[in-house]
């Protein structure tokens, strides 16, 4: 590949179209040189781009996008393109005048360029703000219509421009101030019967209508607002960590100064001059309103400024590894909330000292994350496990630090994420020793009349470990996730299956034992079966028999016979 590029370099260099085409779509797709050429260095984009394009008269039309692996790709329809739901996407389209080869000379007059986006709403606003609307608003442009059409045409198309810029704030989830319309008086819409009312009783009748309207419009833009005050961080995650407070409180912020913008326009201050002039409840309600959305943006923007440097530092550590962090990160990261605590006087109010207490568990969050993705639970239990439980211990001891390091921050003291996780790690830490203690067992070399029987048992006892220790391996959940509860079940199917080899295991050494003929022989089956008793603890035969050995022994080092000369 590293020879290619070069070639692919000059080969582009001598068609001045791919370096016109190239150049478009680099500024529109804000992507490198690098990608770009990337796909000319594969021959069938070539052919694509210039032959069937650039060269065909009845080739019209031609998109470059970048997939989700980030590689640019040439597609022949929009229906083609690899945008994905719910994510901002953007294409280069490149059209061609119908009947035309595009040339070097003529490429600026037969090619025209521009974006698309993956949000259909978002592709009408961008067409009507900077194609219909612009070109409606030149004279030049409808010259010879009559006055009046030209300016009802621009009305409609601004009314229609208008409700596609709602229906892209809805799908940010951006609150919509809905003024209702207003009819205009008409006093014969208040007669009743043959007594028509008077014109000021029309028109009182017309503006306690109008006043009503208006009232249930205030009523509901208040539950609204305060659904968007009253928000939570709902991102998906039962976990968050300090990054997504920070995008929640910008999301916040521009959904707060969106609202503040309807709540400024003029229509709104004459529905506040209408309520104030019939000194309607509902005024007080207006004007409370709009400085709570004042107070909330404020709030926000000085929450997300001091909330950056951590984001910031988060962003950091993704692409760090946790031994180079060790215990200062922990350190680092509770300075930094603390410090934005500090400096913040709006998280130092009442109202979001929930704020703070989770700003500070998301630190626990993070460690967690960062702990998953150094120990890897998928592959933790393949190869050597001596690897596996030194990471694991330098994972334990850095969470100790930062329990350590919330028990002076009385927010804290709750078993949280942090807890589960560190218990998590302890019992697979039992599961590595286990398999350690086996690993020695399987290298235990039995002599005697009965030895090769014995070994046959010994092997069989590892082998049958061997195979519960693979149902870690292969079990379809993470082991590293404190949420997965499969693993409490399949621990304790280790712990059945343990007990049960180390029964037979105890079994296996007390014949050993029984069949031992001399002192010397009693003598390394003592000291083997004290070495398994302590890997096995609480095994009752191998105790038991250990015991009566050491009282054996205890004898014949007292006997004359047995006693090494002086």
């Amino acid at each position: 590949m590293a020879t290619e590029e070069p070639v692919v370099a000059v080969a582009t260099a001598k068609d001045a179209r791919l370096d016109h085409v190239g150049g478009l779509v680099q500024i529109i797709l804000r992507c490198s040189e690098e990608k770009w050429l990337k796909l000319l260095a594969v021959e069938d984009n070539r052919t694509q781009l210039t032959t069937h394009f650039l060269d065909d008269p009845n080739s019209e039309c031609i998109f470059v996008a970048e997939s989700s692996g980030g590689v640019l790709g040439l597609y022949t329809s929009s229906a083609n393109l690899p945008f994905a739901a719910g994510k901002q996407q953007k294409a280069a389209f490149f059209l061609k005048v119908p009947g035309a080869v595009a040339t070097a000379e003529n490429m600026r007059l037969v090619i025209s360029c521009g974006d698309l986006f993956s949000s259909t709403v978002e592709q009408l606003q961008a067409f009507l703000d900077y194609a219909v609307i612009p070109t409606l608003c030149n004279p030049s442009c409808h010259e010879g219509w009559a006055k009046e059409r030209a300016n009802d045409l621009l009305t409609s198309f601004r009314a229609f421009r208008s409700i596609v810029a709602r229906g892209v704030a809805q799908s940010k989830n951006h609150v919509i101030i809905s003024v209702p319309p207003i009819h205009p008086f008409e006093p014969s819409a208040y007669a009743r019967g043959n007594h028509p009312p008077s014109m000021e009783e029309a028109k009182e009748a017309w503006m306690q209508e109008t006043v009503s309207i208006l009232e249930s419009s205030v009523r509901h833009w208040s539950e609204q607002i305060q659904e968007v005050l009253d928000e939570g961080l709902h991102s998906g995650k039962h976990y968050p960590q300090p990054s997504d407070y920070y995008k929640f409180f910008c999301h916040r912020r521009k959904s707060l100064l969106f609202i503040r913008q309807q709540l400024r326009s003029e229509s709104l201050e004459l529905i506040s001059d209408i309520l104030q002039s019939k000194n309607s409840p509902r005024d007080a309600e207006l004007k409370d309103l709009i400085k709570k959305v004042e107070d909330g943006v404020t709030e926000a923007e000085k929450i997300r400024k001091h909330l950056f440097p951590l984001h910031r530092r988060c962003k950091d550590l993704e692409a760090k590894d946790l031994p180079r962090l060790r215990k200062y990160l922990v350190d680092g990261l509770l300075r930094m909330v603390r410090e934005a605590v500090e400096h913040c006087d709006v998280l130092q109010l009442p109202h979001n000292a929930g704020v703070v207490s989770k700003l500070y568990a998301s630190v626990s969050h993070i460690l967690v994350r960062l702990s998953q993705q150094f120990l890897d639970g998928a592959t933790m239990f393949r190869g050597e496990l001596d690897d596996s439980e030194q990471r694991l211990d330098l994972v334990l001891s850095v969470m100790d630090y930062m329990r350590n390091s919330r028990t002076s921050n009385t927010l804290l003291e709750r078993y949280d994420r942090l807890e589960m996780f560190v218990q998590r790690l302890k019992a697979i830490k039992v599961v590595f020793e286990t398999s350690s203690a086996f690993l020695r067992l399987a290298k235990t070399e039995v002599g005697g009349i009965h030895g090769h029987v014995t070994a046959i048992q010994i092997k069989q006892i590892y082998d049958e470990f061997q195979e519960q220790l693979v149902t870690f391996d292969k079990c379809p959940y993470d082991v590293l996730e404190p949420d997965a509860q499969e693993f409490d079940t399949d621990m304790e199917k280790f712990r059945k299956k343990i007990r049960d080899l180390d029964g037979r295991l105890g079994s296996v050494i007390k014949g050993c034992i029984l069949d031992c003929c001399n002192v010397e022989s009693m003598t390394k089956t003592h000291i083997k079966s004290l070495v398994y008793g302590r890997l096995f603890e609480g095994n009752a035969r191998i105790s038991a028999v250990a015991e009566r050995i050491g009282h054996a022994n205890h004898f014949l080092e007292r006997s004359p016979a047995v006693r090494p000369s002086q």
